[in-house]
């Protein structure tokens, strides 16, 4: 793929046009940095070395864990400077967590699914299950911060198809 260059005014706009999942994940994420440009929209996305997977796994279980328990502050610990920038304490990001994410504030199952590098961020895909047997799928966005790997954002994947 050759070297392409986005620029866009309205990212709302453009991510409803992207397909859902990881493509989706990447433009988030280069949002999330408030790129106004991609390199290589496709960026190459690769396997993640075991030892980054077991962290971003062992990161992911430990902040669903620290919910379960209605620990906030310990919940909040694994969140990225990024994320508690938008939010000005350990309680105001529980209690978003608590009502806009139920599932992951109390989820009856999770189970880690597929994940992958995208420049220097790992996404994890993780599957929920509420109490309801009702099934949710996340990708987790995971980035090194000062020598630690904290969790810099979680969004839906929508749609969400096993492909079988």
């Amino acid at each position: 793929m050759k070297n392409i260059v986005v620029i866009f005014s309205n990212s709302r706009r453009l991510l409803n046009f992207l397909s859902l999942g990881f493509l989706k994940v990447i433009f988030i994420t280069l949002l999330s940095q408030n790129s106004i440009y991609a390199e290589d929209v496709g960026a190459n996305p690769s396997s993640v070395p075991t030892e980054l997977d077991l962290i971003a796994k062992s990161v992911i279980e430990s902040q669903i864990k620290a919910f379960q328990r209605a620990d906030i502050d310990a919940a909040y610990a694994f969140a990225s400077p990024d994320i508690k920038s938008k939010f000005e304490n350990a309680e105001v990001f529980g209690t978003m967590v608590k009502s806009a994410y139920p599932v992951i504030w109390k989820p009856e199952e999770f189970q880690f699914m597929k994940s992958m590098m995208v420049l220097d961020v790992i996404v994890q895909r993780v599957l929920f299950f509420d109490d309801n047997k009702k099934m949710y799928v996340f990708d987790y966005l995971i980035k090194k911060f000062d020598e630690r790997w904290l969790i810099n954002g979680v969004y839906l994947v929508e749609n969400y198809s096993s492909g079988a």
